[in-house]
């Protein structure tokens, strides 16, 4: 198994997206229907969007998230 998650970004944010359209509506990780999808929250184009898809690994290699986890990891 690849360290980190095991599939392309925008699957990863599609199910995010509908995990937390599914759970139960009072939990405050709850999506709301009306709410726009993850991507177009984020404000991710279409343009950046297919980039992403393309090169993220590439671009990104394994460490993503905060400045001060990506420290520790290195540390």
């Amino acid at each position: 198994m690849p360290k980190g998650h095991p599939f392309q970004l925008d699957h990863y944010l599609e199910l995010v997206d509908w995990s937390g359209r599914h759970l139960e509506p009072k939990k405050p990780s709850a999506i709301a229907a009306d709410t726009p999808p993850t991507q177009q929250r984020l404000g991710i184009s279409p343009k950046h969007s297919l980039y992403f898809k393309r090169n993220f690994e590439s671009r990104f290699k394994c460490l993503v998230g905060a400045a001060e986890k990506v420290r520790q990891v290195c540390s």
